[in-house]
């Protein structure tokens, strides 16, 4: 369920479990190697 959510969504998906997900990447899942770095805080950060 993630994966498909990732792929309907247009979202590229960040794991340390790459391994399981790689079968997805032919139906258009995206993979990254890190997190792009946020430029804003959020209330959780507080």
């Amino acid at each position: 369920m993630i994966a498909a959510t990732a792929i309907v969504s247009n979202a590229a998906l960040a794991t340390e479990n790459r391994e399981d997900f790689l079968p997805f990447v032919p139906l258009g899942l995206r993979m990254i190697d890190h997190l792009p770095q946020r430029s804003y805080t959020s209330s959780h950060d507080r």
